[in-house]
C-alpha cells in the first residue's frame, strides 16, 4: 500500500505540473507581465487543480485528502536576473517582466502538508499576442503592449550564453538526482554537482542549494550545497526522506572565488517559527510575557498564521492587511522568519529543481516533480 506521504506528494506533483502547463498555454512568462500578475496566475491555478484533484482522487484512494492553504505549498519566487531566489511582489508592486530578463519561477503546491518545491529559469522573450494575464486560467482580455519599455541592465546576456546557462544548471541538477543514494557522503554529492557547473564556466553559489523537506516545514536540517566547500559537516551522509534537490549557478567569472547570494531589498515571504505552533496568542502574552502579544493586531495576526498557513510560507499579500507592523514586530521577535531576495553582486543567475523521495531497500529514487518540461 501506498503511504500517505507518497500518494500526498504525487498528487501535489500533479497540481505542480499542471500549473507549469498554464503557464505555457497561456504564455505567462512574457515580457510585459507584472509579476503580481504571474504570482495570482500560479495561486488562482494551484487552488483550481489542486481542488479538483483532490476531488477525483478522493474516492479511489484509502487516503483522505486535504490542505492547508488551497493548495499553496509557498508563495512563488519570482527572481530576475542577477536575484537568484526569494524575490515574491508584494501587493503594491508594480514591476514587470522586460524582454531577454532570466527569470527563476519557483513556487510549491502541498496536500496534506507534504510540498513539492519545482522551479525552472526561462529567458523573456517578446509576445507578439499582447494579452493582460488573467487570475483564471484559460481567461484571456486584450491588452495593448505599450508596458515594454526595456530597461537598461548591465546583468544581461545573450541568448547563446543564456542556453549554456540552463543546459549547466539542467545537467547539474540531474547529476544531484542521478548520484543521491542511502548512505552516499554528502561532501561526494555537492562534488559532483559543483564539477558539472565548473566544467561550463558557470559557478555554484555558495549559500544556495537544496535541503530536505519534512511535514508541513518546507526546509529541515539537511543543507545540500552546490559548492563542496559550503557543506557543513563532510560527515553527513543521506538516509531516507524527501528532499529538494536545486542547484543555483552565476555567469560572472570575477565571483569566482566567492560566488554569494546576498540579501537586497526586503522580503515579502514569512513562515511561522515552529516552536511557536503549540502556544494561543493569550498564552504568549500572560505565561511568556511576550508584551508584543498584548498588541490586539499582533494577536489577530498571529492567530490568522497559525489558522491559515501553520508553519508553511506565506505572503504579505495573503494577510489582507495594508499595515506591515505586526509582520514586522513577529520577525523581530523571532516568531516569523522572514525571507528577503537574495542576489549576486553581478552577473545572471538560474535554477533548476525537482522534489524526490529517497527510501530505504534499494527502491529507485522517486522523481515527483518531473514532467516534458524539465
Amino acid at each position: 500500500m501506498m503511504s500517505s506521504a507518497d500518494a500526498s506528494l504525487r498528487l501535489a506533483a500533479e497540481v505542480h505540473k499542471k500549473v507549469r502547463r498554464d503557464l505555457r498555454d497561456q504564455r505567462v512568462i512574457r515580457a510585459g507581465a507584472k509579476f503580481v500578475d504571474i504570482a495570482d496566475f500560479i495561486e488562482t491555478s494551484t487552488k483550481m487543480h489542486a481542488s479538483d484533484i483532490m476531488a477525483s482522487s478522493s474516492s479511489s484512494s484509502e487516503h483522505n485528502f486535504t490542505t492547508i492553504n488551497g493548495g499553496i505549498g509557498f508563495p512563488v519566487g519570482i527572481s530576475v536576473n542577477e536575484c537568484a531566489a526569494h524575490y515574491h511582489p508584494s501587493s503594491m508592486d508594480d514591476g514587470i517582466l522586460s524582454i531577454s530578463d532570466v527569470v527563476k519561477i519557483d513556487f510549491g503546491t502541498e496536500i496534506n502538508g507534504w510540498i513539492i518545491d519545482s522551479a525552472f529559469t526561462e529567458r523573456v522573450s517578446c509576445d507578439c499576442d499582447f494579452t493582460t494575464i488573467s487570475a483564471k486560467p484559460n481567461d484571456k482580455t486584450k491588452n495593448n503592449s505599450n508596458n515594454l519599455t526595456k530597461n537598461i541592465n548591465q546583468n544581461e546576456i545573450d541568448e547563446e550564453r543564456y542556453e549554456v546557462l540552463a543546459k549547466c544548471m539542467r545537467e547539474s541538477t540531474d547529476t544531484g538526482i542521478r548520484n543521491i543514494g542511502i548512505d552516499a557522503p554528502v561532501l561526494e554529492w555537492s562534488q559532483s554537482v559543483e564539477e558539472v557547473m565548473r566544467s561550463y564556466d558557470v559557478y555554484p553559489i555558495s549559500n544556495l542549494g537544496g535541503h530536505n523537506i519534512l511535514h508541513e516545514v518546507i526546509h529541515g536540517n539537511m543543507f545540500l550545497p552546490g559548492r563542496a566547500s559550503s557543506v557543513r559537516d563532510s560527515r553527513e551522509r543521506f538516509v531516507a526522506g524527501v528532499y529538494a534537490i536545486e542547484t543555483f549557478g552565476a555567469t560572472d567569472a570575477n565571483l569566482e572565488t566567492d560566488c554569494e547570494a546576498r540579501e537586497k531589498g526586503a522580503g515579502n515571504i514569512y513562515r511561522l517559527n515552529p516552536g511557536f505552533m503549540r502556544y494561543s496568542a493569550a498564552q504568549l502574552a500572560f505565561q511568556f510575557h511576550s508584551p508584543i502579544f498584548k498588541i490586539q493586531s499582533v494577536q489577530r495576526l498571529f492567530s490568522q498564521i497559525k489558522t491559515r498557513f501553520k508553519t508553511l510560507p506565506f505572503a504579505e499579500r495573503y494577510t489582507n492587511s495594508c499595515d506591515r507592523t505586526p509582520l514586522a514586530l513577529l520577525v523581530k521577535h523571532d516568531v516569523l522568519y522572514c525571507y528577503p531576495p537574495l542576489c549576486v553582486e553581478r552577473g545572471v543567475t538560474a535554477q533548476f529543481e525537482h522534489t524526490i523521495m529517497l527510501k530505504d531497500g534499494g527502491t529507485p529514487v522517486t522523481v515527483f516533480s518531473r514532467d516534458d518540461d524539465y
